[in-house]
């Protein structure tokens, strides 16, 4: 039965990127989505393969003996079908402690590479707010500030826009700023992120920025300031709303909790 959803660990998206493997770990979604663990991929699963990620039989063929090597997927020679791993086993080989899945509710497959950088784009946009937050609310909590009580307290959930600087995602994924950006672009293309300019007010005057510009135009950050219906302005990161949604995967968490008890 093809499975309506499926929840897919932000530690393989993460892989996937770093190894430049996206393509091979779409030809693994597409079977997880479209097959039984064990398959006989045969002339007509092939054939639909083919069709429905628009790839030749070569790059097919190519993509299956990468899945073969790096055992994610296994052939039993006896039975002529392949056995296709569980996320939990790839999970672990990336030696990831990330616990969150990002949820693939049958979007059109050619568009998959949008929807991982979109994932990642989305999960640490989240961390990073609630990172700071939590920093927060330990600074104020030190000051010993007090609060009023709410009658109805709200959940600690993240706003619909979240800011997240191209530099900070480069560096947790280890992957050059420049990528960074295409994977940005490429998810908002596909509609799956929305992202917003994001400016605030300054106290500099239009003669005072162009000086800047003029005599110290290799200032760093010279580049933030901008002039906007004759105001100066600073950009910001941008503003990013996300279209997907995340879960945590409760059986990596479990399997980072034997993990942590073996070691």
């Amino acid at each position: 039965m093809k499975p309506n959803f499926l929840n897919m660990p932000i530690s393989v998206c993460q892989y996937a990127i770093q190894e430049n493997c996206i393509d091979e770990l779409q030809l693994f979604t597409w079977l997880k989505l479209n097959c039984n663990h064990r398959v006989k991929i045969d002339h007509k699963i092939r054939f639909r393969i083919v069709k429905e990620l628009n790839i030749t039989r070569q790059t097919l063929n190519a993509r299956i003996v990468w899945l073969l090597k790096h055992k994610w997927i296994s052939y039993n020679s006896k039975r002529g079908s392949w056995h296709l791993n569980s996320f939990r086993i790839i999970h672990r080989k990336t030696n990831s402690e990330i616990t969150k899945g990002v949820i693939w509710e049958n979007y059109n497959i050619q568009i998959f590479k949008a929807f991982v950088y979109a994932g990642i784009i989305g999960y640490y946009a989240k961390r990073k707010y609630f990172n700071d937050h939590f920093e927060i609310r330990i600074r104020d909590k030190e000051q010993n500030q007090v609060r009023m009580k709410k009658a109805h307290p709200s959940k600690s959930l993240a706003p619909y826009s979240l800011n997240l600087p191209l530099e900070y995602l480069a560096k947790a994924i280890n992957t050059p700023k420049s990528t960074v950006q295409k994977m940005k672009a490429l998810a908002e293309e596909q509609f799956f992120i929305e992202v917003e300019n994001n400016f605030a007010e300054t106290n500099l005057s239009v003669p005072e920025l162009l000086k800047l510009r003029r005599f110290a135009k290799d200032a760093p950050g010279i580049n933030r300031f901008v002039l906007i219906a004759g105001k100066v302005k600073e950009q910001l990161p941008d503003k990013i709303s996300l279209n997907i949604n995340f879960r945590t995967k409760r059986i990596l968490k479990q399997n980072e909790l034997k993990n942590r008890y073996r070691k």
